[in-house]
């Protein structure tokens, strides 16, 4: 079982020569010119017996990756429809834990004015 995780992770890295990242970025929103090095994963669903139903897999490339170990910075990512945010930790309205990197939304203000 723990094979198929490493050879599936080993594929999906290898298909990053065409990817370009998937987040937020200052200069633009599309990513374009943001070479995408990795994945930002998560697994979702119930974790049963080491098995994930189902794993989110965002291309990023490396300053959203330096960006993310920083600790400057956090990511808002909304799963429902994949648009990204980041809050400069020291301008943030709210504590949040040190260890806090990403915080994975199932909706964001965008979704609510997209349904309305």
């Amino acid at each position: 079982m723990m094979i198929d995780v490493i050879l599936n992770d080993f594929l999906e890295r290898a298909e990053l020569d065409e990817e370009v990242c998937n987040l937020k970025h200052s200069d633009d929103d599309s990513g374009e010119g943001h070479h995408a090095i990795d994945y930002l994963c998560q697994p979702l669903g119930h974790i049963e017996s080491g098995a994930v139903y189902d794993m989110i897999r965002i291309p990023i490339c490396a300053e959203c990756v330096d960006t993310l170990y920083s600790n400057e910075w956090i990511l808002f990512y909304c799963l429902e429809c994949t648009s990204s945010q980041w809050l400069y930790r020291a301008w943030a309205k709210r504590k949040y834990a040190d260890e806090t990197r990403v915080i994975w939304l199932s909706k964001c203000p965008i979704c609510v004015v997209e349904e309305s």
